[in-house]
């Protein structure tokens, strides 16, 4: 982290053990979920080094959230479908602000077999679904899902970057 302490967390860049203590996960799911791509880190231009952001905080704990909600085999399913929603709604994870005032952004997740097959590895047939979550809805179906409140994740992600030691 920065000599100077800084209070916008989205201009620093982490080291990895910043990064692991900021999202609170082991040695193997931080080494491994980079390196699969399930949450992202900028190489460094010596090209050894990754380089970690607020983004990769955010999809850190979310990806811990994912993996203790569904399963570990599910989780590279389930952070390209919630990946491809924020892509959709241009949700930038940078630019969220950790506010617990703001209004919600309530994000639900779930898993279904498909009652296609699905070309590809891994577990065929099984879809994620993302969506916004109404919590004012009616309607409740038989699903088990996970819903994730992005501001809270954001406000906790900032906290965690603060409390880093200089």
């Amino acid at each position: 982290m920065s000599k100077a302490k800084q209070t916008d967390v989205r201009k620093l860049v982490l080291s990895y053990r910043e990064f692991r203590e900021a999202t609170g996960l082991s040695k193997k799911e931080a080494d491994s979920w980079v390196k699969n791509g399930l949450i992202r880190a900028e190489l460094a231009s010596n090209g050894r080094r990754r380089l970690y952001c607020l983004d990769s905080v955010i999809e850190g704990l979310i990806a811990k959230q994912l993996a203790d909600f569904s399963s570990r085999t599910l989780l590279p399913t389930m952070m390209a479908a919630f990946r491809q929603y924020l892509e959709d709604n241009k949700i930038d994870l940078m630019k969220l602000e950790p506010d617990r005032n703001a209004q919600k952004i309530l994000i639900q997740l779930y898993t279904r077999k498909s009652k296609e097959i699905m070309p590809g590895g891994g577990l065929r047939g099984v879809i994620a679904y993302v969506g916004r979550f109404d919590p004012t809805s009616k309607f409740i179906g038989k699903s088990v899902y996970l819903i994730i409140d992005l501001i809270g994740v954001a406000i906790e992600a900032w906290s965690n970057i603060s409390r880093l030691p200089v």
